[in-house]
């Protein structure tokens, strides 16, 4: 079995778990990326994202400026009931939410908010991605 943090038992192995995700994030057509409650890398990226593949490596955040972002990121989506919507500092737009209960967090998701496929329309675009990206965080949650 993987740890997700020091307390949190995951039921099925990391493996299993990175074909869960990179299958939602194939039906999706998105990118996901899991943290562990510490803000540590926890799966690898579900698919390419070219910005990300440049600055990091072997599928894992590493970059330190990504880290550093992401840590802020997590401060800021802690005590929330939904996600947000970030822009990372290589221009990446990512709705990011906590898992887990505000008094028990057990996480993070990150979802990359791909517009390669929707329509000309900005605010409806965003509105589009930011509702598929919290479904993608509630699957996620409910696995």
């Amino acid at each position: 079995m993987s740890t997700m943090s020091a307390n949190i038992l995951l039921s099925i192995p990391l493996k299993y778990w990175q074909d869960f995700q990179d299958s939602l994030a194939k039906i999706s057509n998105t990118n996901i990326y899991v943290f562990d409650i510490n803000g540590k890398p926890f799966s690898a990226f579900s698919q390419d994202v070219a910005t990300c593949q440049s600055v990091n490596k072997n599928r894992i955040i590493q970059d330190a400026e990504c880290l550093q972002f992401y840590q802020g990121a997590f401060e800021v989506v802690q005590q929330e009931k939904e996600g947000k919507t970030f822009t990372c500092p290589y221009g990446c737009n990512l709705y990011i939410c906590a898992l887990g209960s505000r008094i028990q967090r057990i996480g993070y998701v990150a979802v990359h908010l791909s517009v390669s496929s929707i329509s000309s329309d900005a605010e409806g675009q965003r509105h589009y991605l930011i509702q598929r990206a919290r479904r993608v965080c509630q699957t996620v949650e409910r696995f």
